[in-house]
């Protein structure tokens, strides 16, 4: 199979600085470091073709999945905030939630001081170029998606297609958004590929995709599986469970796998077998990968161990479905020499590529 990237060249724009979690501040792990990096690992493969993509998802397009009242939230909160502090390299970060006094829950006119309305953690700042560099991660999201639909319409399913978005989506729900992640790019390019047909969401970020989760939760004509670290021990803590079925027409199409502290391939490959069975069983008409690579033996904010190999055999099982199959990329924060490659292994074992680097 061949590859079509398609990618931003100005999100370096996006460059967050405030990151507090457990009580310390640390440097931002989602930095324009890592889509160089995973650009550079896919530059010269032979059959990758690079396209180059920076129109902005529309109001319109944005509010598929998300309320009208997000994503006029993070497209605007930065001007109200500048207005406010005049700072000129400030961000808007969360330092205040809503909570219920007597039932009474006051909502601010100036839109930067109702971020307790929106967020839900305190490391997903919006800065100066913040929502325009989401909008283009959207619409890199939306763009792969109308050509892979095309592909798949055609009967070309010698065509996989890699969204190379920065930021990430998947924490961002239908109302709020954090987790690094400010638009669901996956969920918009899932509810645009349903109009053909059942899909299946697989994700394999080292973080419950509590987002796109949120999103398809009461749908059926989307599954949403997630791979992923206990929450019990590991951000978004508040879901990922395997007790989270769906509700409603939703029940039974949404699937968590959370896995242990310490995780290798032995333990990860035996939750991918499972999910692999799954989708034979539901037998979608395509299916999005939102590709986290933080899995990654040596990613500094997580605790699974599988090796850059591992990816390539994970690439594989997931090409075995006979499915059509576009990558969302999602986190991944790892040295470039661990992120690279495993990004380059996944991939070169999706499209049926025979070397593992």
């Amino acid at each position: 199979s061949n590859l079509i990237v398609f990618y931003n060249v100005n999100d370096k724009d996006h460059d967050p600085v405030i990151h507090l979690c457990l009580g310390e501040i640390i440097k931002h792990p989602e930095n324009p470091r890592r889509s160089v990096c995973l650009l550079e690992a896919v530059k010269g493969h032979p059959s990758f073709t690079l396209r180059e993509c920076e129109r902005e998802a529309t109001i319109e397009e944005l509010q598929q999945v998300h309320s009208p009242s997000l994503v006029n939230f993070i497209n605007n909160v930065y001007q109200s905030f500048f207005e406010s502090t005049m700072r000129e390299n400030g961000e808007v970060v969360l330092d205040m939630v809503p909570s219920m006094c007597r039932s009474v829950q006051y909502k601010p006119k100036a839109i930067h001081l109702q971020i307790g309305y929106f967020c839900f953690d305190s490391s997903t700042p919006i800065g100066k170029h913040t929502a325009r560099t989401a909008r283009i991660s959207a619409g890199i999201a939306i763009d792969s998606a109308k050509l892979f639909e095309k592909n798949i319409v055609e009967n070309n399913h010698n065509s996989i297609v890699y969204a190379l978005c920065r930021p990430p989506g998947h924490h961002s729900t239908k109302d709020y958004f954090g987790g690094y992640c400010y638009f669901n790019n996956t969920a918009l390019a899932a509810n645009l590929l349903s109009k053909l047909g059942k899909v299946v969401v697989l994700d394999v970020d080292y973080h419950h995709g509590n987002g796109t989760q949120d999103i398809f939760y009461s749908r059926n004509d989307v599954y949403f599986i997630s791979i992923h670290a206990d929450p019990e021990f590991d951000y978004p803590l508040y879901s990922g469970g395997a007790d989270e079925l769906g509700i409603g027409d939703g029940l039974n199409y949404n699937k968590n796998f959370p896995l242990p502290k310490g995780t290798d391939w032995s333990t990860y490959k035996k939750a991918l077998d499972e999910a692999i069975n799954i989708i034979n069983s539901f037998d979608p008409v395509s299916i999005i990968i939102s590709l986290g690579l933080d899995t990654a033996d040596g990613d500094p904010i997580c605790s699974f161990h599988l090796k850059p190999q591992d990816y390539f055999e994970m690439g594989s099982i997931i090409c075995n479905t006979g499915k059509p199959i576009m990558v969302v990329q999602e986190g991944g924060y790892s040295p470039n020499d661990i992120l690279g490659p495993s990004c380059l292994n996944f991939l070169q074992g999706l499209t049926g590529s025979l070397k593992k680097e």
